[in-house]
């Protein structure tokens, strides 16, 4: 018939040059990375079964809708005048599970939208999100006492429940089935086409609708995300709250993402029958209303150990999310803090935009534009600020704990040590310090009794009246530059000099501190290690004192063990006139000094000290001496030091590791060291909707690392 015809025609023009068949000669979709989507079409059935399936349906194409096309088929395409019937697809069911950048999200923040999986695939998928495969994200629950936001037992439907017999039954889905006469089967096709090209394939299913009182079975074309296509999530499906947090923020081109999973819950809350199989819908629509209306939520995104929850990876039923307590490529993971008011907020949601990110030993913070610091992972010595009994702040219908800012202090910058943090406050330049106080870090104290070495935040006393410029946190040892004088104090643990404290005659006090400077500069930079300091003066001149038993001091020292007195690190032929020497970082054991040259881009780097494990990035495993010029053949944004490892931005804000990498630390998918810089794996920075002037940050603590997006 003329209908026939028609249609086989369409179908073969349609699908001989977008469709992923088999036949040869004929163009593959290519996959684009850099968009998220498929270029030349969508893989799947080829245009002779296309052809067959509308040929068994005379002429017209039968399609089932299970997401969007439920609600919004569209005002002017082929589907909007196409005949709608109520329809179920036995054998499948809809997960929310497939990430979205042309849709519902973009590439710096993709949202998350449904797709549809057979009764195999999805037992396939929840299996493998059990097998702590920590490919896609990951965990198990923390130890010692922590501040956690992953309390929350909250997963996908049917996923964790040992009563639900869903698995051994066929599921079942809702949908709509939509009859496209012939004339328009052309026009239709290229509009799924396009607008299913974010992971989608063309499939063939068996629809069953009610007409006159009889359940009939059509076959109909489906499009549906499966399991291999390179936009789907496991960690979207196991992860309803991470899932939710995304979807109650994330916009796309069509749209504000919790738009479309609000509509798809109103349409199913509508026509779902008792024999549908529930899905995640309605929990994850509560999830995202309960988000917008109590929650402020921060992406970040890490990796290396989570023994503490500093990475907020903590889910008790979900044990994909790490390996052992560890994240061994880089994973995504949200900061829920508590909304307050808009008077409180100034009126303006731009205050609370991140502004720095930290790591410590076992704890991590961010701080925010007006001040606000948040603190979580562990809290053994009241480094987090909380009490050891109110570690979360959980509401019963909260998807995840909140996380509580610092009280009572309004923070301009804060340093995190092993155990310890170290905060100033912005309107009095005030230092307050708290947590393990065992060696004199928080108070200067000497001789602490073991009953007494967690403190709340307080003031030292000999710093009761000084303005801080800069703060430093080291494992045991803390330091700060005043702002009147530009004077280095140092306090806390001196067994190898790294304190410079004053002899036991010396002292007259209880407390024990040491103030110095030259005599003819101000001190413009600190950073602390395990045994040692490294200081940067007004005349780009850098002193270091403390242990040197791997060179960490970058000088030759008579005693390798203490070297207390303050001396210049030789960098002359390596220091030009027009440079400056911007900053200093320190690893346990190694050191980095940051120099800027006067052009753009001229950034170098010199490091010494411990090198056995590769955390200077030299190609082998000798500690370095003296300074020697380090990842030259990189452009480098930001670098950071952990206990025995380095990180770094690149220019295209990649990030990078060496050294160290038992727990991950580095991020390269495995456990061993690397000895030169090597690239993560894992996700990508996401930045969400309303962030503006922003840059990738970077923290590196004892064995993790936190990335983020921050205002600048």
């Amino acid at each position: 018939s003329n209908a026939l015809s028609l249609s086989s025609r369409t179908a073969m023009s349609l699908t001989s040059s977008n469709t992923g068949g088999s036949k040869e000669g004929q163009q593959q979709p290519v996959w684009c990375e850099e968009n998220q989507v498929y270029i030349g079409g969508v893989p799947g059935k080829n245009e002779e079964e296309v052809t067959q399936l509308i040929q068994a349906n005379n002429g017209y194409l039968k399609i089932f809708g299970y997401g969007s096309l439920c609600w919004n088929p569209g005002t002017d395409g082929g589907l909007s005048k196409a005949t709608q019937t109520l329809g179920k697809v036995k054998g499948y069911k809809r997960v929310w599970a497939q990430r979205s950048t042309d849709h519902r999200g973009n590439v710096e923040f993709p949202g998350i939208v449904c797709t549809l999986l057979t009764d195999q695939e999805y037992n396939d998928s929840v299996k493998k999100s059990t097998s702590n495969n920590d490919d896609d994200d990951d965990t198990p629950p923390s130890k010692g006492d922590v501040i956690t936001s992953a309390d929350s037992t909250r997963s996908s439907s049917s996923l964790l429940d040992d009563n639900n017999d869903e698995n051994e039954k066929s599921f079942v889905t809702q949908g709509i089935l939509f009859d496209v006469p012939p004339e328009l089967v052309e026009e239709t096709l290229q509009e799924l086409d396009f607008r299913e090209k974010g992971g989608y394939a063309r499939d063939v299913c068996d629809v069953v609708v009610v007409e006159e009182g009889q359940a009939i079975t059509y076959k109909a074309l489906l499009y549906r995300g499966t399991p291999e296509n390179p936009a789907f999530s496991l960690r979207a499906l196991i992860d309803l709250p991470m899932s939710s947090a995304i979807m109650s923020v994330s916009i796309g081109p069509s749209g504000p993402n919790d738009v479309y999973l609000n509509n798809l819950d109103q349409f199913l809350n509508k026509t779902a029958t008792e024999n549908t199989t529930k899905d995640d819908t309605q929990t994850l629509a509560a999830m995202v209303r309960s988000f917008q209306n109590d929650s402020r939520l921060y992406f970040l995104s890490g990796g290396g150990s989570n023994q503490h929850n500093q990475l907020l990876l903590n889910r008790p039923n979900i044990d994909s999310l790490i390996q052992a307590d560890d994240a061994h490529t880089r994973t995504n993971f949200v900061l829920p803090t508590r909304r307050t008011s808009k008077e409180e907020d100034g009126n303006s949601s731009n205050n609370n935009g991140p502004k720095v990110i930290y790591a410590g030993g076992g704890h991590s913070g961010m701080l925010t534009k007006n001040g606000k610091l948040y603190l979580w992972g562990w809290n053994e010595n009241l480094q987090c600020a909380v009490q050891k009994h109110n570690v979360a702040a959980r509401d019963d219908d909260q998807p995840l704990p909140f996380i509580e800012q610092l009280k009572s202090i309004t923070v301009e910058k804060a340093a995190l040590g092993f155990s310890h943090t170290l905060v100033v406050e912005k309107q009095t330049g005030k230092l307050f310090a708290f947590g393990n106080d065992v060696r004199g870090q928080v108070t200067g104290r000497q001789k602490v009794p073991s009953s007494d070495i967690s403190v709340p935040p307080v003031t030292p006393e000999f710093l009761q009246h000084e303005k801080v410029e800069i703060v430093a946190a080291g494992l045991f040892h803390s330091a700060i530059v005043t702002q009147k004088d530009g004077e280095l104090i140092t306090f806390g643990c001196d067994r190898f000099g790294q304190s410079n404290l004053p002899k036991d005659e010396e002292s007259t006090t209880t407390t024990t501190y040491r103030r110095w400077k030259p005599n003819d500069a101000r001190i413009v930079g600190v950073a602390l290690g395990r045994r040692h300091t490294v200081v940067i003066d007004s005349l780009n001149r850098i002193w270091t004192f403390g242990e040197n038993k791997y060179g960490q001091l970058g000088r030759t020292s008579k005693e390798k063990k203490k070297d207390p007195i303050p001396s210049i690190v030789d960098m002359k032929g390596k220091i030009g006139e027009d440079d400056t020497v911007v900053a200093v970082y320190c690893g346990w054991s190694h050191t980095i000094i940051h120099i800027e040259g006067q052009e753009k881009g001229s950034d170098r780097f010199f490091g010494f000290g411990r090198n056995d494990k590769g955390q200077l990035g030299t190609g082998n495993n000798q500690h370095v001496n003296l300074p020697i010029e380090i990842f030259s053949d990189k452009k480098i944004k930001s670098i950071g030091c952990g206990s025995e490892s380095t990180m770094i931005i690149d220019g295209e804000d990649q990030v990078w590791g060496c050294g160290w990498n038992e727990h991950g630390n580095i991020g390269t998918g495995d456990k061993e060291d690397a000895f030169h810089l090597s690239p993560t794996r894992g996700v990508k920075t996401c930045t969400p909707p309303g962030m503006k002037n922003t840059k990738v940050a970077l923290a590196v603590g004892g064995a993790h690392y936190i990335v983020a997006p921050v205002e600048i």
